[in-house]
């Protein structure tokens, strides 16, 4: 049950920044002929890893009731970062959007989503079933 509490918080905001990133993504594709437009991108993952190497595992979670169950993970204060992309194919408009990387990404990203979804909901059916038989 531990690791349910532990791996949640870390999901959520995974899937939050992948949410995001999928927002991005529209934006960058909406503007693909913008003059001057320079494409976007979300960075989360290395910002979360980066941030559980800095502070192993002893980071904490916000209680806002001395009832609630305590975890030590606090991904509460990890945001994902909107980025100019760096990519320097600019067309002769300036604009550094390339549609095929774009919908590379989607479909990448599309597929990042359904994998954290199902987690998340094989997670909660687990925790169901801890719940269900506690009963008996």
């Amino acid at each position: 049950m531990k690791s349910f509490f532990e791996i949640s918080p870390i999901l959520e905001k995974t899937l939050d920044s992948v949410w995001l990133r999928n927002e991005i993504i529209a934006e960058n594709l909406a503007n693909v002929d913008t003059p001057g437009y320079k494409s976007k991108e979300v960075v989360f993952e290395q910002i979360l890893r980066n941030e559980m190497m800095k502070r192993g595992s002893k980071m904490k979670i916000a209680r806002t009731h001395p009832l609630h169950i305590t975890n030590e993970y606090d991904v509460v204060n990890i945001k994902p970062e909107i980025r100019i992309k760096n990519n320097s194919s600019l067309r002769n408009d300036k604009n550094n959007v390339d549609i095929d990387l774009e919908m590379a990404e989607l479909t990448k990203n599309t597929l990042k989503y359904d994998v954290l979804s199902q987690l998340i909901k094989k997670h909660f059916q687990n925790l169901q079933s801890v719940i269900s038989e506690g009963r008996r």
